[in-house]
């Protein structure tokens, strides 16, 4: 109404367009949203360009929505455009978002792809990480408020969900720890080395091979936005800078088509019982230093995270000799009121 019907996909409209489509989300109003997101979308892609963050942002939303509507082939394409992009773009916040919700996809997907998930997820858990190594000359609260944030907590948490779902306890503590408040730290660790806020998650042999991959691309992916915001403050490139331009989508197409090749593979060996104990065993160094403090403690001291979900409560249980997990199926309002009780 402000803009006038003269511009009916003027981009300033797209935050608007996002904002309701999100409400009508959250209402389970699928179908008025879609299209919503889908305007907006269309808007930033005229007006902004292919690469801009905003359409990462946009393709990020439309597949959530996709998801929640049981469309994941169609929701991986748009993540995958915005996984593109914050690879281009190496914005921060888009650079863990992303993976995240590419962790969510691959989680829930039928048949599910555990293997997957769990590296993306470790992708999204290290980019954090790195955000909270910028901070660590702050104050210990400014860290707990960030950790803490609900969007970033979660991220943590469904990661070691799916670490516990798939037997691989040494990793998921190591996830866990990273959220542990300064005191834990302090008592259990006692060295900057080990700095929870500076750890990044471990990761096995076929999660390096796809982190190499992914590299490539990111690699590419900053010489190809280096050359875009050229092209954007000056207004031209030179014609080997075009064909530069041209050569980097090429083998950005290239290593992406290379990433898929080798996730699915990874796929396809999350059902070989073998591979899985291989997993579960290869990344066990993080239970063996609660371990060694165990021991060093003495007087038969243990180690037991909770680990709260919205169904159930998970457990950790540390000694100086093994690590036990142990779940309980209840809801997290039925606990809190037990403990209420």
């Amino acid at each position: 109404r402000v803009l006038g019907s003269e511009r009916p996909d003027h981009p300033a409209l797209s935050l608007g367009l996002l904002g309701l489509a999100e409400v009508l989300r959250d209402e389970g109003r699928y179908g008025e949203a879609e299209p919503l997101y889908r305007r907006a979308l269309a808007n930033q892609e005229k007006y902004l360009g292919p690469d801009n963050l905003g359409v990462a942002a946009s393709s990020t939303l439309l597949a959530r929505l996709l998801m929640a509507t049981g469309r994941n082939a169609e929701a991986l394409v748009s993540l995958k455009r915005a996984y593109r992009i914050a690879h281009i773009s190496g914005n921060q916040a888009t650079y863990w978002a992303v993976p995240n919700e590419l962790m969510q996809l691959y989680a829930t997907s039928k048949p599910s792809q555990p293997d997957v998930a769990i590296f993306y997820g470790k992708e999204a858990v290290n980019n954090l990480q790195q955000l909270r190594s910028k901070m660590s000359g702050g104050d210990n609260k400014t860290q707990e408020a960030f950790v803490s944030a609900a969007e970033v907590n979660s991220v943590y948490r469904t990661l070691a969900d799916l670490l516990i779902g798939e037997g691989r306890l040494p990793e998921a503590q190591q996830i866990l720890a990273m959220l542990k408040e300064q005191e834990f730290y302090d008592f259990t660790e006692r060295s900057a080395d080990s700095d929870p806020r500076k750890t990044v998650a471990s990761m096995s042999a076929p999660e390096k091979e796809l982190d190499e991959l992914s590299n490539k691309d990111v690699t590419l992916g900053r010489e190809y936005g280096a050359l875009q915001d050229k092209f954007k403050k000056n207004h031209q490139l030179s014609s080997a800078e075009h064909d530069r331009l041209n050569a980097l989508r090429k083998s950005m197409d290239a290593a992406q088509a290379a990433f898929d090749t080798r996730a699915a593979a990874v796929a396809k060996s999350s059902g070989d019982p073998e591979a899985r104990k291989r997993r579960g065993q290869e990344i066990t160094d993080w239970s063996r230093s609660f371990q060694g403090t165990l021991q060093e403690l003495g007087h038969d001291a243990v180690l037991a995270q909770y680990f709260i979900l919205d169904d159930r409560v998970a457990i950790l249980l540390t000694t100086p000799n093994v690590v036990v997990a142990r779940e309980a199926n209840i809801k997290r309002e039925d606990l809190n009121e037990q403990i209420r009780a």
